[in-house]
Protein backbone atom coordinates (compact mmCIF):
# COMPACT_ATOMS: atom_id res chain seq x y z
CA UNK A 1 0.00 0.00 0.00
CA UNK A 2 1.43 3.67 -0.64
CA UNK A 3 1.89 5.82 1.88
CA UNK A 4 -1.53 7.91 2.41
CA UNK A 5 -0.17 11.29 3.58
CA UNK A 6 1.75 11.19 0.15
CA UNK A 7 -0.17 11.77 -3.44
CA UNK A 8 0.39 9.07 -6.22
CA UNK A 9 2.98 9.72 -8.59
CA UNK A 10 1.16 11.17 -11.95
CA UNK A 11 1.00 8.84 -14.68
CA UNK A 12 2.30 8.95 -17.92
CA UNK A 13 -0.82 9.30 -19.71
CA UNK A 14 -0.70 12.52 -22.17
CA UNK A 15 -3.50 14.66 -21.87
CA UNK A 16 -4.61 16.27 -25.32
CA UNK A 17 -5.70 19.97 -24.62
CA UNK A 18 -7.75 21.48 -28.19
CA UNK A 19 -9.72 23.77 -28.91
CA UNK A 20 -12.80 22.14 -30.81
CA UNK A 21 -12.00 19.24 -31.59
CA UNK A 22 -10.71 15.75 -29.85
CA UNK A 23 -10.15 11.86 -30.63
CA UNK A 24 -8.67 9.17 -28.62
CA UNK A 25 -7.83 5.70 -29.25
CA UNK A 26 -6.22 3.03 -27.77
CA UNK A 27 -3.30 2.91 -30.09
CA UNK A 28 -1.11 4.81 -32.49
CA UNK A 29 -1.31 6.20 -34.79
CA UNK A 30 -4.80 5.97 -34.84
CA UNK A 31 -6.29 8.81 -32.83
CA UNK A 32 -3.93 11.21 -35.85
CA UNK A 33 -5.71 9.44 -38.60
CA UNK A 34 -9.37 10.17 -37.22
CA UNK A 35 -8.08 13.51 -36.44
CA UNK A 36 -7.20 13.95 -40.20
CA UNK A 37 -11.43 12.63 -41.19
CA UNK A 38 -12.20 15.98 -39.08
CA UNK A 39 -9.81 18.42 -40.87
CA UNK A 40 -10.52 17.28 -44.48
CA UNK A 41 -14.43 18.62 -43.16
CA UNK A 42 -15.04 14.47 -41.74
CA UNK A 43 -18.08 14.04 -39.32
CA UNK A 44 -17.80 12.53 -36.24
CA UNK A 45 -18.79 9.87 -37.23
CA UNK A 46 -16.80 9.44 -40.01
CA UNK A 47 -13.24 9.84 -37.68
CA UNK A 48 -14.75 7.18 -35.42
CA UNK A 49 -14.90 4.91 -38.88
CA UNK A 50 -11.50 5.61 -40.02
CA UNK A 51 -9.88 5.08 -36.35
CA UNK A 52 -11.59 1.94 -35.56
CA UNK A 53 -10.08 0.29 -39.40
CA UNK A 54 -6.76 1.76 -38.41
CA UNK A 55 -7.73 0.21 -34.65
CA UNK A 56 -8.47 -3.44 -35.98
CA UNK A 57 -4.83 -3.36 -37.38
CA UNK A 58 -2.85 -2.06 -34.43
CA UNK A 59 -4.77 -3.54 -32.13
CA UNK A 60 -5.56 -6.38 -34.18
CA UNK A 61 -6.19 -8.82 -30.67
CA UNK A 62 -9.08 -6.98 -28.97
CA UNK A 63 -11.05 -5.84 -32.08
CA UNK A 64 -11.65 -5.76 -36.23
CA UNK A 65 -14.27 -6.74 -38.72
CA UNK A 66 -14.62 -10.00 -38.12
CA UNK A 67 -15.95 -9.05 -34.64
CA UNK A 68 -19.07 -6.04 -33.62
CA UNK A 69 -19.39 -3.23 -32.37
CA UNK A 70 -21.57 -0.48 -29.98
CA UNK A 71 -21.97 3.22 -31.01
CA UNK A 72 -23.70 6.17 -29.25
CA UNK A 73 -23.81 9.56 -31.34
CA UNK A 74 -25.08 12.60 -30.30
CA UNK A 75 -25.56 15.35 -33.05
CA UNK A 76 -25.49 18.92 -31.64
CA UNK A 77 -27.79 20.70 -33.98
CA UNK A 78 -31.30 18.28 -33.14
CA UNK A 79 -29.75 17.67 -29.70
CA UNK A 80 -30.79 14.00 -30.28
CA UNK A 81 -29.09 11.14 -29.51
CA UNK A 82 -28.50 7.51 -31.24
CA UNK A 83 -27.05 3.90 -30.16
CA UNK A 84 -26.55 1.50 -33.13
CA UNK A 85 -26.20 -2.14 -32.21
CA UNK A 86 -23.65 -3.78 -34.24
CA UNK A 87 -23.09 -6.34 -32.41
CA UNK A 88 -22.18 -10.46 -33.38
CA UNK A 89 -25.06 -12.79 -33.52
CA UNK A 90 -25.38 -16.46 -33.19
CA UNK A 91 -25.60 -18.47 -36.47
CA UNK A 92 -29.27 -19.08 -37.49
CA UNK A 93 -28.35 -23.14 -37.06
CA UNK A 94 -27.23 -22.05 -33.41
CA UNK A 95 -29.40 -23.30 -30.24
CA UNK A 96 -29.64 -23.30 -26.45
CA UNK A 97 -27.81 -26.80 -25.78
CA UNK A 98 -25.21 -26.73 -28.62
CA UNK A 99 -22.29 -27.18 -26.52
CA UNK A 100 -23.18 -30.57 -25.18
CA UNK A 101 -21.82 -29.07 -21.56
CA UNK A 102 -18.71 -28.34 -22.74
CA UNK A 103 -17.83 -24.84 -22.22
CA UNK A 104 -14.33 -25.15 -24.39
CA UNK A 105 -16.41 -25.08 -27.32
CA UNK A 106 -17.53 -21.80 -26.94
CA UNK A 107 -14.20 -19.92 -26.16
CA UNK A 108 -12.30 -21.44 -28.98
CA UNK A 109 -12.71 -22.83 -32.80
CA UNK A 110 -15.24 -23.46 -35.19
CA UNK A 111 -18.46 -23.51 -32.97
CA UNK A 112 -17.37 -20.09 -30.76
CA UNK A 113 -17.59 -17.68 -34.15
CA UNK A 114 -20.61 -15.64 -34.48
CA UNK A 115 -21.87 -13.74 -37.44
CA UNK A 116 -19.33 -10.26 -37.41
CA UNK A 117 -21.17 -6.98 -37.31
CA UNK A 118 -18.58 -4.76 -37.51
CA UNK A 119 -18.86 -3.33 -41.56
CA UNK A 120 -22.70 -3.28 -41.20
CA UNK A 121 -22.28 -1.19 -37.98
CA UNK A 122 -19.66 1.51 -39.97
CA UNK A 123 -21.97 0.75 -43.14
CA UNK A 124 -25.16 1.93 -41.46
CA UNK A 125 -23.78 4.80 -39.25
CA UNK A 126 -21.96 6.43 -42.23
CA UNK A 127 -25.41 6.31 -44.20
CA UNK A 128 -27.05 8.32 -41.63
CA UNK A 129 -23.99 10.86 -40.64
CA UNK A 130 -21.35 10.56 -43.20
CA UNK A 131 -20.13 13.14 -44.93
CA UNK A 132 -16.62 11.87 -46.89
CA UNK A 133 -17.30 9.41 -49.25
CA UNK A 134 -16.89 5.85 -47.85
CA UNK A 135 -14.09 4.79 -49.99
CA UNK A 136 -11.79 7.38 -48.20
CA UNK A 137 -11.98 6.26 -44.38
CA UNK A 138 -10.08 3.13 -45.81
CA UNK A 139 -7.47 4.57 -47.13
CA UNK A 140 -5.70 5.08 -44.23
CA UNK A 141 -5.79 1.32 -43.38
CA UNK A 142 -5.25 -0.20 -46.74
CA UNK A 143 -2.32 1.71 -46.81
CA UNK A 144 -1.23 0.04 -43.38
CA UNK A 145 -2.07 -3.16 -44.61
CA UNK A 146 -0.04 -2.99 -47.27
CA UNK A 147 3.15 -0.97 -46.34
CA UNK A 148 2.94 -3.38 -42.96
CA UNK A 149 1.31 -2.92 -39.66
CA UNK A 150 3.35 -1.22 -37.21
CA UNK A 151 3.66 -3.48 -34.13
CA UNK A 152 3.16 -1.94 -30.38
CA UNK A 153 4.27 -3.38 -27.59
CA UNK A 154 0.78 -4.26 -26.38
CA UNK A 155 0.42 -6.09 -29.88
CA UNK A 156 3.84 -8.13 -29.52
CA UNK A 157 3.03 -8.65 -26.08
CA UNK A 158 0.24 -10.75 -27.04
CA UNK A 159 2.68 -12.00 -29.66
CA UNK A 160 5.11 -13.21 -27.64
CA UNK A 161 2.50 -14.95 -24.33
CA UNK A 162 4.13 -18.34 -24.60
CA UNK A 163 0.87 -19.83 -24.34
CA UNK A 164 -0.82 -17.90 -26.92
CA UNK A 165 2.25 -17.90 -29.78
CA UNK A 166 1.81 -21.81 -28.75
CA UNK A 167 -2.14 -21.64 -29.96
CA UNK A 168 -1.59 -18.97 -32.82
CA UNK A 169 1.01 -21.28 -34.64
CA UNK A 170 -1.00 -23.95 -33.97
CA UNK A 171 -3.81 -22.39 -35.54
CA UNK A 172 -3.19 -22.70 -39.55
CA UNK A 173 -5.44 -19.96 -40.25
CA UNK A 174 -4.09 -17.04 -38.05
CA UNK A 175 -0.22 -18.67 -38.22
CA UNK A 176 -1.12 -17.92 -42.61
CA UNK A 177 -1.64 -14.56 -41.49
CA UNK A 178 0.18 -13.36 -38.85
CA UNK A 179 3.31 -15.09 -39.14
CA UNK A 180 4.17 -15.90 -43.17
CA UNK A 181 7.64 -15.91 -42.34
CA UNK A 182 7.24 -18.47 -39.78
CA UNK A 183 7.83 -16.19 -36.57
CA UNK A 184 5.67 -14.17 -35.08
CA UNK A 185 6.30 -10.24 -34.77
CA UNK A 186 8.46 -8.42 -32.38
CA UNK A 187 8.31 -4.58 -31.37
CA UNK A 188 9.02 -2.26 -34.36
CA UNK A 189 8.90 -4.73 -36.80
CA UNK A 190 5.89 -4.10 -39.83
CA UNK A 191 3.35 -6.92 -40.57
CA UNK A 192 2.38 -6.86 -44.31
CA UNK A 193 -1.06 -7.85 -44.30
CA UNK A 194 -1.99 -7.85 -48.19
CA UNK A 195 -5.20 -10.50 -48.77
CA UNK A 196 -6.63 -7.98 -45.72
CA UNK A 197 -5.88 -5.28 -47.94
CA UNK A 198 -7.71 -6.33 -50.63
CA UNK A 199 -10.69 -7.17 -48.44
CA UNK A 200 -10.89 -4.14 -47.76
CA UNK A 201 -10.48 -2.43 -50.64
CA UNK A 202 -13.41 -4.75 -52.16
CA UNK A 203 -15.71 -3.01 -49.27
CA UNK A 204 -14.36 0.62 -49.77
CA UNK A 205 -15.06 0.09 -53.49
CA UNK A 206 -18.31 -1.49 -52.89
CA UNK A 207 -21.36 1.36 -54.30
CA UNK A 208 -23.56 -0.51 -51.31
CA UNK A 209 -20.37 -1.04 -48.67
CA UNK A 210 -20.46 -3.31 -46.29
CA UNK A 211 -22.77 -5.32 -48.67
CA UNK A 212 -19.61 -6.50 -50.43
CA UNK A 213 -19.43 -8.76 -47.37
CA UNK A 214 -22.66 -9.86 -46.11
CA UNK A 215 -24.33 -9.81 -49.66
CA UNK A 216 -21.43 -9.26 -52.77
CA UNK A 217 -17.88 -10.32 -54.01
CA UNK A 218 -16.55 -11.49 -51.15
CA UNK A 219 -19.86 -13.51 -49.93
CA UNK A 220 -19.23 -16.59 -51.42
CA UNK A 221 -15.31 -16.56 -50.50
CA UNK A 222 -15.89 -15.67 -46.86
CA UNK A 223 -18.58 -18.51 -46.47
CA UNK A 224 -16.38 -21.67 -47.99
CA UNK A 225 -13.38 -20.12 -45.77
CA UNK A 226 -16.30 -20.62 -42.37
CA UNK A 227 -17.40 -23.49 -43.80
CA UNK A 228 -13.89 -25.08 -44.46
CA UNK A 229 -13.03 -24.47 -40.76
CA UNK A 230 -16.03 -26.30 -39.50
CA UNK A 231 -18.34 -22.66 -38.32
CA UNK A 232 -21.85 -22.97 -38.78
CA UNK A 233 -22.35 -19.39 -40.14
CA UNK A 234 -23.65 -19.85 -43.75
CA UNK A 235 -24.71 -17.19 -46.20
CA UNK A 236 -28.08 -16.96 -45.37
CA UNK A 237 -27.09 -15.41 -42.09
CA UNK A 238 -25.14 -12.66 -43.49
CA UNK A 239 -27.58 -12.10 -46.25
CA UNK A 240 -29.99 -11.57 -42.66
CA UNK A 241 -27.88 -9.86 -40.54
CA UNK A 242 -28.56 -6.54 -39.74
CA UNK A 243 -27.10 -3.18 -37.51
CA UNK A 244 -30.07 -2.24 -35.30
CA UNK A 245 -30.97 1.55 -34.59
CA UNK A 246 -32.08 1.43 -30.82
CA UNK A 247 -33.53 4.09 -28.72
CA UNK A 248 -30.59 5.23 -26.16
CA UNK A 249 -30.57 4.88 -22.18
CA UNK A 250 -31.46 8.37 -21.33
CA UNK A 251 -31.03 9.39 -17.74
CA UNK A 252 -31.28 13.10 -16.50
CA UNK A 253 -28.65 13.51 -13.25
CA UNK A 254 -28.27 16.35 -11.32
CA UNK A 255 -25.99 19.48 -12.17
CA UNK A 256 -28.36 19.44 -15.15
CA UNK A 257 -26.36 16.71 -16.92
CA UNK A 258 -28.03 14.20 -19.42
CA UNK A 259 -26.48 10.49 -20.25
CA UNK A 260 -27.22 9.28 -23.48
CA UNK A 261 -25.44 5.32 -23.17
CA UNK A 262 -26.57 2.05 -24.73
CA UNK A 263 -29.51 0.04 -23.63
CA UNK A 264 -29.60 -3.94 -24.25
CA UNK A 265 -27.50 -6.08 -25.40
CA UNK A 266 -25.41 -3.05 -23.90
CA UNK A 267 -25.05 -2.80 -20.29
CA UNK A 268 -26.01 1.00 -20.07
CA UNK A 269 -28.97 0.67 -18.01
CA UNK A 270 -26.56 -0.86 -15.63
CA UNK A 271 -24.49 2.01 -15.51
CA UNK A 272 -27.39 4.31 -15.61
CA UNK A 273 -28.53 2.33 -12.50
CA UNK A 274 -24.90 2.62 -10.57
CA UNK A 275 -24.82 6.71 -11.37
CA UNK A 276 -28.61 6.99 -10.10
CA UNK A 277 -28.45 5.08 -7.03
CA UNK A 278 -25.24 7.16 -6.07
CA UNK A 279 -27.02 10.72 -6.80
CA UNK A 280 -26.31 13.09 -3.37
CA UNK A 281 -24.98 10.21 -1.52
CA UNK A 282 -21.43 10.89 -1.88
CA UNK A 283 -19.24 13.20 0.05
CA UNK A 284 -17.39 15.70 -2.22
CA UNK A 285 -13.79 14.48 -1.06
CA UNK A 286 -11.85 13.73 -4.30
CA UNK A 287 -9.60 11.20 -2.64
CA UNK A 288 -10.51 7.49 -2.55
CA UNK A 289 -12.23 7.20 1.24
CA UNK A 290 -14.07 4.51 2.87
CA UNK A 291 -17.26 6.73 3.04
CA UNK A 292 -17.60 6.83 -0.75
CA UNK A 293 -16.16 3.50 -1.64
CA UNK A 294 -18.32 2.09 0.50
CA UNK A 295 -21.01 3.10 -1.30
CA UNK A 296 -19.64 3.33 -4.78
CA UNK A 297 -19.23 -0.83 -4.14
CA UNK A 298 -23.00 -1.30 -2.98
CA UNK A 299 -24.34 0.29 -5.60
CA UNK A 300 -22.26 -1.83 -8.30
CA UNK A 301 -23.60 -4.88 -6.58
CA UNK A 302 -27.28 -3.58 -6.92
CA UNK A 303 -26.53 -2.99 -10.79
CA UNK A 304 -25.41 -6.42 -11.27
CA UNK A 305 -28.20 -7.81 -10.02
CA UNK A 306 -30.25 -6.93 -12.35
CA UNK A 307 -27.46 -7.15 -14.88
CA UNK A 308 -28.30 -11.14 -14.95
CA UNK A 309 -31.62 -10.59 -16.17
CA UNK A 310 -30.77 -8.69 -19.09
CA UNK A 311 -29.98 -9.79 -22.89
CA UNK A 312 -30.99 -9.03 -26.42
CA UNK A 313 -34.43 -7.08 -26.17
CA UNK A 314 -35.50 -8.97 -29.83
CA UNK A 315 -35.54 -12.03 -27.84
CA UNK A 316 -36.32 -11.65 -24.32
CA UNK A 317 -38.88 -9.42 -22.84
CA UNK A 318 -37.07 -6.83 -21.02
CA UNK A 319 -39.86 -4.44 -19.93
CA UNK A 320 -39.98 -5.66 -16.18
CA UNK A 321 -36.74 -5.60 -15.52
CA UNK A 322 -36.34 -2.26 -16.70
CA UNK A 323 -39.52 -0.56 -15.08
CA UNK A 324 -37.80 -1.49 -11.65
CA UNK A 325 -34.32 0.01 -12.28
CA UNK A 326 -36.19 2.87 -13.11
CA UNK A 327 -38.89 3.08 -10.76
CA UNK A 328 -38.77 5.93 -8.41
CA UNK A 329 -39.93 3.88 -5.19
CA UNK A 330 -37.15 1.40 -5.86
CA UNK A 331 -34.54 4.04 -6.10
CA UNK A 332 -35.20 5.84 -3.42
CA UNK A 333 -35.15 2.23 -1.35
CA UNK A 334 -32.47 1.02 -2.48
CA UNK A 335 -31.00 5.26 -1.74
CA UNK A 336 -31.80 4.35 2.02
CA UNK A 337 -29.85 1.19 2.03
CA UNK A 338 -26.56 2.63 0.47
CA UNK A 339 -27.19 5.60 2.56
CA UNK A 340 -27.25 3.48 5.89
CA UNK A 341 -24.85 1.21 5.10
CA UNK A 342 -22.47 -0.21 7.92
CA UNK A 343 -22.23 -3.76 6.71
CA UNK A 344 -22.97 -5.41 3.15
CA UNK A 345 -24.40 -8.59 2.67
CA UNK A 346 -22.78 -11.33 0.95
CA UNK A 347 -25.69 -13.19 -0.11
CA UNK A 348 -26.27 -12.35 -3.70
CA UNK A 349 -30.28 -12.89 -4.03
CA UNK A 350 -29.79 -10.00 -1.84
CA UNK A 351 -29.00 -7.42 -4.47
CA UNK A 352 -31.36 -9.07 -7.07
CA UNK A 353 -28.90 -11.77 -8.44
CA UNK A 354 -30.58 -14.64 -9.99
CA UNK A 355 -28.43 -16.19 -12.85
CA UNK A 356 -25.20 -16.63 -13.82
CA UNK A 357 -23.94 -14.18 -16.62
CA UNK A 358 -20.11 -15.34 -18.05
CA UNK A 359 -17.50 -12.67 -18.07
CA UNK A 360 -16.58 -10.50 -21.75
CA UNK A 361 -13.97 -9.61 -22.42
CA UNK A 362 -11.49 -7.89 -24.74
CA UNK A 363 -12.63 -4.56 -26.45
CA UNK A 364 -11.14 -1.25 -27.74
CA UNK A 365 -12.99 1.93 -26.82
CA UNK A 366 -12.55 5.20 -29.11
CA UNK A 367 -14.31 8.67 -28.64
CA UNK A 368 -14.04 11.68 -31.14
CA UNK A 369 -15.74 15.34 -30.41
CA UNK A 370 -16.01 16.92 -34.04
CA UNK A 371 -15.94 20.99 -34.28
CA UNK A 372 -20.10 21.36 -34.92
CA UNK A 373 -20.12 19.88 -31.63
CA UNK A 374 -21.41 16.34 -32.38
CA UNK A 375 -19.35 12.91 -30.48
CA UNK A 376 -19.19 9.76 -30.91
CA UNK A 377 -18.41 7.29 -28.57
CA UNK A 378 -17.93 3.52 -30.20
CA UNK A 379 -16.89 0.08 -28.35
CA UNK A 380 -15.64 -2.68 -30.87
CA UNK A 381 -14.35 -6.13 -29.74
CA UNK A 382 -13.70 -9.98 -31.15
CA UNK A 383 -14.06 -10.77 -27.54
CA UNK A 384 -10.89 -13.15 -25.87
CA UNK A 385 -7.23 -12.43 -27.80
CA UNK A 386 -7.36 -13.06 -31.37
CA UNK A 387 -11.20 -14.24 -30.72
CA UNK A 388 -11.86 -17.79 -31.76
CA UNK A 389 -8.55 -18.33 -32.76
CA UNK A 390 -8.96 -18.73 -36.69
CA UNK A 391 -8.66 -16.67 -39.77
CA UNK A 392 -10.72 -16.53 -42.69
CA UNK A 393 -7.43 -16.54 -45.17
CA UNK A 394 -9.05 -15.62 -48.41
CA UNK A 395 -10.01 -12.30 -46.70
CA UNK A 396 -7.61 -12.14 -44.00
CA UNK A 397 -10.35 -11.68 -41.17
CA UNK A 398 -9.86 -12.49 -37.89
CA UNK A 399 -12.72 -14.15 -36.43
CA UNK A 400 -14.18 -13.06 -33.76
CA UNK A 401 -15.30 -15.88 -29.96
CA UNK A 402 -18.21 -14.13 -29.38
CA UNK A 403 -20.45 -17.36 -29.03
CA UNK A 404 -18.48 -17.57 -25.58
CA UNK A 405 -20.57 -14.43 -24.08
CA UNK A 406 -24.06 -16.66 -23.98
CA UNK A 407 -25.01 -18.55 -21.57
CA UNK A 408 -25.70 -22.50 -21.76
CA UNK A 409 -28.42 -24.76 -19.50
CA UNK A 410 -25.84 -27.37 -19.72
CA UNK A 411 -22.56 -25.37 -18.48
CA UNK A 412 -22.72 -25.37 -14.91
CA UNK A 413 -20.97 -22.69 -13.46
CA UNK A 414 -18.99 -23.14 -9.52
CA UNK A 415 -21.16 -19.77 -8.01
CA UNK A 416 -24.56 -21.63 -7.47
CA UNK A 417 -26.24 -19.98 -9.71
CA UNK A 418 -28.39 -21.26 -12.55
CA UNK A 419 -27.20 -19.59 -16.12
CA UNK A 420 -29.23 -16.88 -17.05
CA UNK A 421 -32.37 -17.48 -19.69
CA UNK A 422 -32.52 -14.07 -21.13
CA UNK A 423 -28.96 -14.96 -22.46
CA UNK A 424 -29.49 -18.32 -23.84
CA UNK A 425 -27.94 -19.22 -27.14
CA UNK A 426 -30.55 -18.70 -30.29
CA UNK A 427 -30.22 -18.50 -34.08
CA UNK A 428 -30.18 -14.57 -34.98
CA UNK A 429 -29.64 -13.91 -31.19
CA UNK A 430 -26.93 -11.62 -29.47
CA UNK A 431 -25.49 -12.00 -26.30
CA UNK A 432 -25.37 -9.58 -23.45
CA UNK A 433 -21.64 -7.21 -23.48
CA UNK A 434 -20.81 -5.05 -20.74
CA UNK A 435 -19.95 -2.23 -23.12
CA UNK A 436 -21.76 0.98 -22.52
CA UNK A 437 -20.53 3.88 -24.61
CA UNK A 438 -21.69 7.27 -23.64
CA UNK A 439 -22.11 10.85 -23.92
CA UNK A 440 -23.00 13.30 -21.40
CA UNK A 441 -24.87 16.73 -22.82
CA UNK A 442 -24.83 19.50 -20.43
CA UNK A 443 -27.79 22.40 -19.71
CA UNK A 444 -26.50 23.77 -22.66
CA UNK A 445 -26.95 20.86 -24.79
CA UNK A 446 -23.12 21.15 -25.45
CA UNK A 447 -21.32 17.84 -25.02
CA UNK A 448 -19.54 17.65 -21.95
CA UNK A 449 -18.09 14.16 -21.59
CA UNK A 450 -17.80 11.52 -24.52
CA UNK A 451 -16.53 8.34 -22.50
CA UNK A 452 -16.23 4.39 -22.50
CA UNK A 453 -13.87 2.10 -21.91
CA UNK A 454 -12.56 -1.06 -23.02
CA UNK A 455 -12.10 -4.57 -19.99
CA UNK A 456 -14.69 -6.91 -20.07
CA UNK A 457 -17.40 -6.76 -17.13
CA UNK A 458 -14.99 -4.11 -15.41
CA UNK A 459 -16.24 -1.47 -18.54
CA UNK A 460 -19.29 -0.36 -16.66
CA UNK A 461 -17.50 -0.08 -13.30
CA UNK A 462 -14.62 1.92 -14.67
CA UNK A 463 -17.20 4.40 -16.66
CA UNK A 464 -19.25 5.00 -13.71
CA UNK A 465 -16.41 5.95 -11.49
CA UNK A 466 -14.55 8.21 -13.46
CA UNK A 467 -17.75 9.79 -14.50
CA UNK A 468 -18.47 10.21 -10.58
CA UNK A 469 -14.57 12.09 -10.14
CA UNK A 470 -15.38 14.33 -13.27
CA UNK A 471 -18.75 15.64 -12.72
CA UNK A 472 -19.38 15.17 -9.29
CA UNK A 473 -16.13 15.46 -7.15
CA UNK A 474 -14.32 18.29 -9.81
CA UNK A 475 -11.33 16.60 -11.05
CA UNK A 476 -9.98 17.20 -14.18
CA UNK A 477 -10.47 14.30 -16.71
CA UNK A 478 -6.98 12.86 -16.69
CA UNK A 479 -7.23 12.70 -12.44
CA UNK A 480 -10.46 11.26 -12.97
CA UNK A 481 -8.84 8.51 -14.79
CA UNK A 482 -6.23 8.25 -13.03
CA UNK A 483 -7.05 7.76 -9.87
CA UNK A 484 -6.89 3.99 -8.48
CA UNK A 485 -10.76 1.94 -8.83
CA UNK A 486 -12.39 -0.38 -7.09
CA UNK A 487 -14.88 -3.04 -9.13
CA UNK A 488 -17.90 -5.92 -7.57
CA UNK A 489 -19.68 -7.56 -10.54
CA UNK A 490 -21.86 -9.05 -7.25
CA UNK A 491 -21.04 -12.36 -8.92
CA UNK A 492 -17.74 -13.59 -7.26
CA UNK A 493 -18.58 -12.02 -4.13
CA UNK A 494 -15.57 -9.58 -3.91
CA UNK A 495 -14.28 -6.35 -4.02
CA UNK A 496 -11.26 -6.06 -6.19
CA UNK A 497 -8.97 -3.02 -5.78
CA UNK A 498 -6.09 -1.20 -7.28
CA UNK A 499 -2.71 -0.42 -6.18
CA UNK A 500 -3.53 3.21 -4.47
CA UNK A 501 -6.75 2.38 -2.71
CA UNK A 502 -5.45 3.12 0.76
CA UNK A 503 -4.98 0.48 3.26
CA UNK A 504 -7.25 2.61 5.85
CA UNK A 505 -10.26 1.93 3.35
CA UNK A 506 -9.29 -1.57 2.39
CA UNK A 507 -9.12 -2.47 6.23
CA UNK A 508 -12.64 -0.65 6.74
CA UNK A 509 -14.10 -2.66 3.54
CA UNK A 510 -13.17 -5.76 5.53
CA UNK A 511 -14.42 -4.43 8.48
CA UNK A 512 -18.37 -4.35 6.49
CA UNK A 513 -17.96 -7.62 5.79
CA UNK A 514 -16.44 -7.58 2.05
CA UNK A 515 -14.14 -10.00 0.96
CA UNK A 516 -10.96 -7.77 -1.20
CA UNK A 517 -8.43 -8.76 -3.48
CA UNK A 518 -5.65 -6.32 -5.06
CA UNK A 519 -5.62 -6.69 -9.07
CA UNK A 520 -3.33 -5.20 -11.75
CA UNK A 521 -4.76 -2.42 -13.48
CA UNK A 522 -7.82 -4.07 -15.49
CA UNK A 523 -10.18 -1.90 -17.43
CA UNK A 524 -8.97 1.00 -19.74
CA UNK A 525 -11.15 4.15 -20.13
CA UNK A 526 -10.68 6.71 -23.02
CA UNK A 527 -12.81 9.67 -22.58
CA UNK A 528 -13.41 14.10 -24.61
CA UNK A 529 -14.03 16.23 -21.82
CA UNK A 530 -15.17 19.33 -23.30
CA UNK A 531 -15.13 22.37 -20.29
CA UNK A 532 -14.77 26.30 -19.67
CA UNK A 533 -13.94 26.69 -23.81
CA UNK A 534 -11.65 23.56 -23.55
CA UNK A 535 -11.50 20.39 -24.77
CA UNK A 536 -9.21 18.48 -22.98
CA UNK A 537 -8.63 14.70 -24.22
CA UNK A 538 -7.34 11.24 -22.24
CA UNK A 539 -6.28 7.68 -23.04
CA UNK A 540 -6.08 5.27 -19.99
CA UNK A 541 -2.38 4.76 -18.66
CA UNK A 542 -3.67 1.01 -17.71
CA UNK A 543 -3.59 0.65 -21.61
CA UNK A 544 -2.13 3.29 -23.52
CA UNK A 545 -3.14 5.04 -25.97
CA UNK A 546 -2.84 7.85 -27.85
CA UNK A 547 -4.95 11.48 -28.43
CA UNK A 548 -5.12 13.61 -31.36
CA UNK A 549 -7.19 17.10 -31.86
CA UNK A 550 -8.10 20.26 -33.29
Amino acid sequence: FPDENDPLPISNSKEGIYKSAAVVTNTEPCSAIGRRILEKGGSAVDAVIASLLCEGLTGMQNMGIGGGVFMTIYHKETGKAYTLDARESAPLAAEKNMYGGDPDLASTGCLSVAVPGELMGYWEAHKKFGKLPWKDLFEPAINMCLEGVPVNHRLARAFSDSGMARLITRSSTLRTLLAPNGRLPKVGDKLRMPTLAKTLIEVANCPQGAMALYNGVLTETFVQDLKSIGAIITRQDLNKYQARWLEPVVNHLKGGYTLYTMPPPGSGLVLSLMLTILENQLNDDPKPNLFNIIRIVESFKYAYGFRTELGDPEYSDLSKVRTQMTSEEFISDVRRRVGMISRTNNNCTRYGGKYFIPNDNGTINVVVLAPNGDAVCATSTINTLFGSLLASTSTGIILNNEMDDFCAPDIVNSFGLPPSPSNFIAGGKRPLSSSCPSVIVGPNKETRLVIGAAGGTHITTATAQVIINNLWLNRTIKQSVDVPRVHHQLIPMIVKFEYGIPKSVVDGLIKAGHKVRKQSPHSSVTAIEQNNGRVRAIYDYRRGGSTSGI
